[in-house]
């Protein structure tokens, strides 16, 4: 955009993510079987803390003449990150969106994702609809994608018969 790191690390102050995801309808909704519940690698994996598992109780919508498809209303998912002198460090740095979202996670940040966990935790809404409407807290880098040896392109070329 333009602006300098010293001016966007000088004026901002909070930055506001939010999106809408669907209620579940108080009238039908009913509890997940536990035996259709995701294993536990996969709930850590979408956000759950192992302490977050103990107890957990996870609804599905079903649907009644009071809703639609089990949904009834919207609610919203908020992340609200504080800016913090860390912050403001890491931008007149230079630095990328990753290592930001990293210093907000450890400084206290809920992320979108993890809000709509504590939600589903509440019975307001489903994991399902927590995935759709949010992406995972990864804050590492991805691999580098690696140049190809001469050799394995030449293996993934088709073969071209002579005319």
């Amino acid at each position: 955009m333009g602006i300098e790191p010293l001016m966007v690390a000088s004026t901002l102050n909070v930055v506001l993510a939010q999106r809408l995801g669907r209620r579940l309808c108080s009238n039908c909704k009913t509890d997940l079987a536990k035996d259709e519940y995701p294993d536990k690698a996969q709930l850590l994996h979408m956000g759950f803390k192992p302490e977050d598992l103990e107890g957990l109780n996870l609804k599905k919508a079903v649907g009644c003449s009071l809703c639609s498809n089990g949904y009834k209303g919207r609610f919203a998912l908020v992340e609200c990150l504080e800016m913090n002198d860390r912050l403001r460090k890491i931008i007149i740095g230079g630095g990328t969106d990753i290592e930001i979202r990293k210093v907000a996670l450890e400084t206290g940040m809920i992320s979108l994702r993890r809000a709509g966990l504590l939600n589903v935790m509440r019975g307001i809404t489903t994991l399902e609809e927590v995935v759709r409407n949010t992406v995972g807290d990864e804050t590492e880098k991805p691999e580098k994608l690696t140049k190809k040896s001469e050799s394995e392109a030449e293996a993934e070329e088709p073969e071209t018969a002579a005319p």
